[in-house]
């Protein structure tokens, strides 16, 4: 039932995904710069 639920989960994310559309360059820059701000830079 565990992978069944991740399934659902995955599937409604892109639904989610696809319905809302691309983000712009900019609003990705901005989120980008949030999540650094939250957990720090990446470490690649």
């Amino acid at each position: 039932m565990a992978v069944l639920g991740s399934d659902i989960v995955r599937i409604r994310l892109r639904r989610a995904i696809a319905a809302l559309g691309p983000l712009s360059a900019k609003r990705t820059k901005e989120l980008e710069e949030q999540h650094r701000a939250i957990f720090g830079a990446r470490e690649d």
